[in-house]
């Protein structure tokens, strides 16, 4: 990933602006913030790397992928761009047993890819959730995280499924738009926790966690580390009653798709505003969109078995606020250090 701004403000998002499991047509043309993305080779990265004052480049790049079968075992596809060396420092020193203990103990799907990130200091990624549990190891420099439990989409305000910046927050949390997202502060104010992760140190971050992500080394240096990503898809297959609160934005995540579904990404907003007058117990014309309703009553049917009647308005007001789908602010949302001029 390169930075599109130059400085101490380096940040760093992916820009996915297709996805075959949704609509992706209300954002087709949403701005590309931040960053843009770059395929080169590892020593091309390092050349361009060290010769950029700026420290705008960032590798980000996959180790290896591992999909379950259905026979229970576990087929590994490492990255081609890995040479020999790397692969076989790899086969050596990866204590895999100890991996497996830890997706016993934690109860986690299988560890089902990798990561490495390289990158001078002072880089950023904006806060965002990941649909994997992460156990986050740091390799030389540091990384500064800011955690968030999943209930913090309520200040945070997460793009619309149809965004290509689907499951980052719209909320910058270092220039804080209060107009434009009223509830930010006072929701996320005292609720957040930081970590300072040194070289030799773990963190695990629970899937659907939020978490803001500072890298610091020295200048000159890189801060380097490497991951493990583990599968929640069982977990979804086999969701504990009462819901976990990680599940409860996955919850979300499906019903904004059933409403995508139902209508096109373009008019989610619409009836986003319509399923919180129903959860109201509101008539706003609402009941007179014969199209939709049965789709919104089976909706909040289904919320209410699975999070309890009582729990099912502030569930719609707090994953389906009317900012989350206004143009303009979703257009507008992480334009970084730029913005206002």
């Amino acid at each position: 990933l390169q930075s599109s701004y130059p400085g101490s403000d380096n940040r760093y998002l992916y820009y996915v602006g297709d996805q075959a499991d949704r609509d992706m047509s209300a954002f087709r043309d949403a701005p590309r913030q931040a960053s843009q993305d770059l395929r080169m080779s590892f020593g091309s990265f390092l050349r361009a790397a060290r010769e950029d004052p700026s420290g705008r480049y960032y590798l980000q790049a996959p180790l290896v992928m591992r999909e379950a079968r259905e026979d229970g075992t576990v087929e590994e596809v490492w990255s081609k761009g890995i040479d020999g060396t790397l692969r076989a420092d790899c086969d050596r020193d990866l204590d895999r047993e100890r991996l497996s203990a830890i997706e016993v103990a934690g109860r986690f799907g299988h560890w089902s890819r990798s990561q490495l990130f390289v990158g001078p200091s002072e880089t950023l990624s904006p806060i965002h959730y990941d649909q994997y549990d992460n156990l986050f190891s740091q390799v030389a420099g540091v990384k500064s995280f800011l955690l968030f439990d999943p209930r913090a989409a309520e200040g945070l305000y997460p793009f619309p499924l149809a965004h290509p910046y689907d499951e980052y927050a719209m909320v910058d949390l270092q220039n804080v738009d209060e107009r434009a997202f009223p509830r930010a502060r006072s929701a996320l104010e005292g609720r957040g926790a930081v970590v300072v992760l040194k070289p030799g140190e773990s963190l695990y971050i629970p899937t659907h966690w939020w978490h803001h992500v500072q890298g610091g080394a020295a200048r000159g240096a890189w801060s380097i580390s490497v991951n493990f990503w583990y599968s929640i898809y069982r977990v979804l297959h086999e969701a504990p009653h009462p819901l976990p609160l990680h599940l409860e934005l996955e919850l979300a995540r499906h019903a904004e798709l059933l409403l995508a579904d139902l209508c096109g990404s373009a008019h989610v907003g619409r009836m986003a505003a319509l399923l919180r007058e129903d959860a109201d117990d509101q008539d706003g014309g609402g009941r007179s969109d014969v199209v939709s309703l049965p789709t919104r009553n089976f909706l909040l049917y289904r919320l209410a078995r699975l999070l309890g009647p009582g729990e099912v308005r502030s569930f719609v007001h707090e994953y389906f606020p009317p900012e989350r789908f206004d143009r303009g602010a979703v257009l507008a949302a992480l334009q970084g250090p730029m913005r206002g001029g």
